[in-house]
């Protein structure tokens, strides 16, 4: 991990210096390496946010708490913004086609509450509590018939300390998003 770039994967492709000839077969073979490295970067089980499980069902009306850990690969200290006092902020995405659609971004007051700075490589637990809510009065975390899906969690991760106060850049998504999880409801009776 020395001397990589934050927006650098663990796994590097390079392409040697070869004659014409050799450097279109070269070329093919690292086509093939290269795309073994974007299937690896996107496998679930090297998201940097974990959830310990990897199918959730929350009850109708009720609440679900999510546990998960942040394992900042960013080469450089992140700072995880916090709801109020729980840890950490965050946006649950569903997975609408091949794109991934904010599906709940919970109210937070995160300038109320300091960032937790996390060292490169270290890892933070969190847990977060998505609420399903049937009420005039209430918010609704999601329409009826409509939860059952993929989703991850998009983490607050900040570059700097500052930025975690005043709402400022975020790290990239994909350092920050969760492995998917499979979400569904169960009626309580």
């Amino acid at each position: 991990m020395a001397g990589r770039r934050p927006w650098q994967s663990e796994c590097s492709v390079s392409m040697p210096k070869l004659g014409f000839g050799r450097r279109a077969a070269g070329a093919g073979v690292l086509l093939v390496l290269w795309a073994g490295c974007a299937r690896q970067a996107h496998s679930p089980a090297l998201a940097p946010v974990q959830t310990m499980g990897r199918e959730y069902t929350i009850p109708d009306p009720g609440s679900l708490e999510i546990s998960a850990a942040f394992t900042n690969g960013t080469g450089r200290t992140a700072y995880v913004g916090r709801c109020g006092t729980s840890l950490p902020g965050f946006t649950l995405e569903k997975l609408d086609g091949r794109r991934w659609v904010p599906a709940y971004v919970p109210y937070c007051q995160s300038i109320l509450a300091p960032s937790l700075p996390v060292q490169p490589g270290r890892t933070v637990t969190g847990t977060v509590r998505l609420h399903l809510l049937r009420s005039e009065r209430a918010p609704t975390l999601f329409r009826a018939g409509s939860v059952a899906g993929t989703y991850r969690l998009l983490w607050e991760v900040y570059s700097d300390s500052a930025a975690s106060q005043t709402g400022g850049p975020m790290i990239d998504r994909e350092l920050r998003a969760s492995n998917p999880f499979r979400l569904r409801t169960k009626t309580r009776e």
